[in-house]
């Protein structure tokens, strides 16, 4: 069965968070195939570099990697891009030579429908892009988290925005960031404790000055700092 994604509200809509990326020429693609059984863990540990997953029709994982820098220095020598493949976990590691200053590494990556594979994504000055049947848990810095997924525990950044749909999540997610804005879309029957500072909290459209819950216990917590909270409870999913 495809999942069908549902457009978040325009009501709703927050700024996006601008990642600065100095030396961006496009120094080389490389792409890697693997066969993973559904249910398997992908999981994406890098310092600079954004992270875009979706599904397609094949059976297999495709992903590629596009490395970054400045095109008079070429390569960093030292840039190490580690891929470790276990029976039920695929890793992606960037060691990066030195300060790290000139370069960057991209991954695309392409998972096959309705796999259930659950999605981890650590990065310092990255966006991520995670749409599909998967289970999603991603922590950066100074980057922006889109995610359309079945559920995820923990979302958190800093400096930046925070975009999610979570349309299968029966237990607790902590969604955080710091100087940047949420926006997040729920089943209906989930019950969310919100906190902010400095910023406002919406509700199902009701603006809110004071931590809320909703259906007495909460199962959803979500804080900011110096941002703003868009929740919406649906029985779209």
């Amino acid at each position: 069965m495809k999942y069908r994604m549902f457009v978040l509200s325009a009501a709703c809509l927050i700024a996006s968070c601008v990642v600065i990326k100095l030396n961006r020429d496009l120094l080389e693609v490389r792409t890697n195939e693997f066969e993973m059984a559904p249910g398997s863990e992908l999981s994406f540990y890098n310092t600079n570099g954004d992270l875009e997953v979706a599904e397609w029709e094949s059976d297999f994982i495709l992903i590629e990697t596009s490395i970054y820098g400045d095109s008079g220095r070429g390569i960093p020598e030292g840039l190490d891009i580690r891929f470790d493949e276990f029976e039920d976990h695929l890793s992606a590691t960037v060691d990066y030579p030195g300060r790290n200053i000139f370069s960057s590494v991209d991954f695309s990556v392409k998972i096959p429908f309705d796999m259930e594979y659950t999605v981890n994504q650590t990065t310092t000055n990255g966006e991520t892009l995670i749409i599909g049947a998967v289970f999603a848990n991603v922590e950066t810095t100074n980057g922006d988290i889109h995610v359309e997924v079945l559920s995820s525990h923990s979302l958190t950044t800093t400096n930046g925005d925070i975009t999610a749909l979570l349309y299968r999540q029966n237990d607790v997610v902590t969604v955080e960031t710091t100087n940047g804005d949420i926006l997040i879309e729920l089943p209906d029957l989930i019950g969310i404790n919100v906190k902010t500072r400095n910023g406002d909290i919406v509700v199902e459209g009701v603006k809110m000055d004071d931590d809320v819950f909703i259906d007495g216990d909460w199962i959803a917590r979500i804080e900011t700092t110096n941002g703003d909270i868009c929740v919406t409870r649906t029985n779209a999913f």
